[in-house]
């Protein structure tokens, strides 16, 4: 009996150890990762995903340390530094999103890009409100909008009107594919503004 008792004894203080361990490790899985952000790297991007299941890859996001992976709204916000920092929002976050605040500020002016919905009107009038797009009603039952991305770009703000450039695409979801919509929408933009200054 006493033999018992001390294997007993011994088993509850490993499960014990085993879950000081734990706790001090994070408790995270480490299955959906990323390395932390190396404070030399400057952040070009911060997106919003979830812990697992994000729509970006594990190998992608490693292979572009400047691309920043957070899991909450505060988390977003405390690292976007300027209207230069791109705002990359996981289409299974949106619901954690204030779009007030992406309204506002600096970040108003930032890249924004919802990854997960390539129709862009779905996704920035629908999924992600709050950006005064009007448009006529869209049966969307009868469309297919989620997979690949759509981008947003807000050039001028002035009296209720804004100016903003907006696409999206159904193709491979992949942080180059995302950069190159959105210096297409750049490159748009200045030959607008060189257009309108000639």
């Amino acid at each position: 009996m006493q033999m018992l008792n001390k294997n007993r004894t011994r088993w509850v203080q490993i499960t014990v150890i085993l879950l000081i361990f734990w706790v001090l490790t994070g408790c995270e899985s480490v299955g959906d990762s990323v390395p932390e952000q190396d404070e030399s790297t400057s952040i070009q991007a911060v997106y919003l995903a979830p812990k697992s299941g994000a729509l970006l890859k594990k190998q992608d996001l490693e292979s572009h340390p400047e691309i920043l992976k957070v899991h909450s709204f505060n988390d977003l916000k405390s690292k976007v530094s300027t209207a230069e920092t791109e705002i990359w929002i996981d289409s299974r976050m949106v619901k954690d999103v204030d779009t007030n605040w992406l309204n506002e500020g600096e970040q108003q002016f930032s890249p924004l890009v919802l990854i997960g919905y390539h129709d862009p009107l779905y996704a920035l009038r629908e999924a992600l409100t709050g950006f005064g797009i009007e448009g006529p009603a869209v049966e969307w039952d009868h469309d297919q909008v989620q997979g690949g991305f759509s981008v947003w770009i807000l050039r001028d703000k002035d009296e209720g009107n804004r100016r903003a450039s907006l696409d999206g695409t159904d193709t491979e979801i992949s942080i180059q594919n995302i950069q190159s919509l959105i210096q297409k929408l750049q490159k748009e933009e200045e030959a607008l503004n060189s257009a309108d200054a000639d």
